[in-house]
């Protein structure tokens, strides 16, 4: 089975925002009930009631393409077949 890892650009920043929104369903299940961890009134998992579609929530992730420099969006890909990604952060985005 090949396995991939691999720094996303522009192009390609859709497979990863596509999988954003199952991936926080996923980590509410984790988190219980509350906050940023369960859908507002929208159904959007954000805290925020200003996110009413996905295509909101979508925008909001272009920042991850945005500073190359800092931030680092990874795509896992197994068998060609994208599994999951990792958001990577450095200063001033994290400690």
């Amino acid at each position: 089975m090949n396995i991939e890892v691999k720094l996303t650009n522009k192009d390609e920043a859709y497979v990863i925002k596509n999988m954003y929104p199952l991936y926080l369903h996923d980590l509410s299940g984790h988190y219980g009930l509350g906050g940023e961890h369960t859908p507002n009134e929208h159904g959007i998992f954000e805290p925020s009631p200003d996110y009413i579609t996905l295509q909101d929530q979508y925008n909001v992730q272009n920042i991850w393409w945005e500073k190359p420099e800092c931030l680092y969006p990874f795509l896992m890909i197994v068998g060609g077949i994208p599994a999951g990604f990792a958001f990577i952060a450095t200063p001033p985005y994290c400690s």
